[in-house]
C-alpha cells in the first residue's frame, strides 16, 4: 500500500512539474503583447555566452540590437512577429544606411515570448541556404544599475484613405523615461528634439508635438484643396527614436526622420543624442575623452573612413565624389555612444551627392582607448 502511494505521489509530482514547465514555456501570441514596447534584456546564447539586448516592438515590426559580451560585437536586428507570436529577426549591418555596403544576411534569431518579460528561441547561422549552426538563445527583461526603463509611445494619425488613394499620414514613435530621478529633464529634451526636427523642416517654432501634427495636416488640406480630383497629393511624415545604448549610465538615442510632401524624393535625417544618466545632461566627447583629443581622433577616423571605402592612398577626397572642405576629411558633431564605439553620422548631401546616402562611421573604443578618460563613463568599455 505504501509503495502504491509512493508511486501515485511521484506520478502527481511529475504531472505537476510537466504542466508547470509547459505553462512557463507557453508561447505568447502577438495579441497577448502590447502593440508597442521597448525592453532592455539580459541573457545568454550558446553555452552561457552572455548577451545584452535592446528590443522594440511596433505592431508587427520588431527591431533592436544585441551585444555579445565575449566578442564585443554589436549586431543590429530587424524583423517581424507573426500573429502566432513567432519572431524572426535578421542580423543586419545597418537597417538605414551605413558607411559600408550591407552584408548578406547569414544569421537569424527565431524567438518567442513565454511571458511579458522572458524570451526564448535560437540563433541560427547559414552558409548560403544551408543551416550551419543552431544554438539556444534566451533573455529576460532587466534594468541593472546604470540603465533605465522606458515606455514606448506611438502617435499615428491619417487624413484620407491611405490604403487606396492619396492621403496624409503622420507617424511618431518615441520613448518616455519611467521612474528615474532624471526622467523629467531627459523627457523634456527628447520632446524638444522631436519638435525641433519637424520645425526645422517647416522653418517654424512649435510649443509641443500636437501643434506640429496639427500644422502638418493643416498644410496638407490647403494643398489638397488646390489639386485636381485625380491629382490629390500624397504626404507622409515619420519620426522615430531608437534606443542604441542604455547601460553604464550612458543613454544614446537615434532620431530618424523622413518626410515626403508630394514632389521630388522623400528626405530623411538621422540624428544622435546622448545623455549622462547620473546628471541628465547631454553627454559629449569632451566629457569622456582627454583634453586635446580632437586632432588624433580625426586622424584615426580619417583612416577608418578611407579603409571602409577602399581608397586608403587617396588624400583629396574630392576625387572620390566627397565634398569635405578642401577635400580633407573631418568629423562632424552628430555622434552617439554605442557599446562598441563612437558612432558618427553624416546625413544626405552633407559630404557628397544624394547617391552617397547617409554614411555612418564607427570608431571602436579599442582603437582610441588611449584617448578615453580613465575616470569617464567610457572607461568600462576598455578595461583589460
Amino acid at each position: 500500500m505504501k509503495l502504491a502511494l509512493s508511486y501515485l505521489f511521484a506520478l502527481i509530482l511529475c504531472v505537476f512539474f510537466s504542466l508547470n514547465t509547459n505553462a512557463q514555456n507557453k508561447k505568447l501570441k502577438n495579441s497577448d503583447l502590447p502593440e508597442v514596447f521597448y525592453k532592455r534584456m539580459v541573457g545568454t546564447m550558446g553555452k552561457d555566452e552572455p548577451i545584452e539586448m535592446n528590443i522594440s516592438k511596433i505592431g508587427g515590426t520588431v527591431k533592436g540590437s544585441y551585444f555579445h559580451k565575449l566578442t564585443g560585437q554589436v549586431r543590429n536586428l530587424e524583423g517581424e512577429i507573426t500573429e502566432d507570436g513567432d519572431i524572426s529577426l535578421q542580423e543586419v549591418d545597418n537597417p538605414k544606411n551605413r558607411l559600408t555596403e550591407p552584408q548578406p544576411v547569414d544569421a537569424i534569431l527565431n524567438l518567442y515570448f513565454i511571458n511579458s518579460q522572458e524570451i526564448r528561441g535560437s540563433w541560427e547561422k547559414f552558409e548560403g541556404v544551408d543551416l550551419e549552426t543552431e544554438i539556444p538563445f534566451e533573455a529576460s527583461e532587466m534594468y541593472p544599475v546604470g540603465s533605465v526603463e522606458f515606455e514606448l509611445v506611438k502617435k499615428h494619425e491619417k487624413y484620407g484613405d491611405c490604403g487606396y488613394s492619396p492621403c496624409a499620414e503622420f507617424l511618431l514613435i518615441y520613448p518616455i523615461m519611467k521612474n528615474d530621478v532624471q526622467k523629467d529633464k531627459i523627457n523634456k529634451k527628447i520632446n524638444a528634439t522631436l519638435i525641433a526636427q519637424y520645425a526645422k523642416e517647416e522653418k517654424r517654432k512649435f510649443d509641443n508635438v500636437e501643434q506640429a501634427i496639427e500644422d502638418f495636416f493643416k498644410k496638407y488640406k490647403v494643398e489638397e484643396s488646390k489639386a485636381k480630383a485625380d491629382a490629390k497629393p500624397m504626404w507622409g511624415s515619420h519620426h522615430e527614436i531608437e534606443i542604441i545604448c542604455n547601460a553604464f549610465y550612458i543613454l544614446t538615442l537615434e532620431f530618424f526622420s523622413t518626410a515626403y510632401e508630394g514632389s521630388g524624393q522623400p528626405t530623411y535625417e538621422i540624428t544622435y543624442l546622448s545623455f549622462d544618466l547620473q546628471t541628465g545632461n547631454p553627454l559629449t566627447l569632451k566629457d569622456v575623452l582627454i583634453s586635446g583629443y580632437e586632432k588624433e581622433l580625426n586622424q584615426i577616423a580619417k583612416q577608418l573612413f578611407k579603409d571602409n571605402y577602399g581608397f586608403s592612398d587617396i588624400e583629396d577626397l574630392r576625387k572620390e565624389g566627397f565634398t569635405f572642405k578642401d577635400g580633407k576629411f573631418a568629423l562632424n558633431n552628430n555622434y552617439g555612444f554605442s557599446k562598441r564605439g563612437i558612432v558618427f553620422q553624416y546625413n544626405p548631401l552633407e559630404i557628397g551627392a544624394n547617391a552617397i546616402g547617409a554614411p555612418q562611421l564607427l570608431i571602436p573604443y579599442q582603437q582610441i582607448k588611449h584617448l578615453i578618460k580613465k575616470d569617464g563613463l567610457l572607461a568600462v568599455f576598455v578595461k583589460e
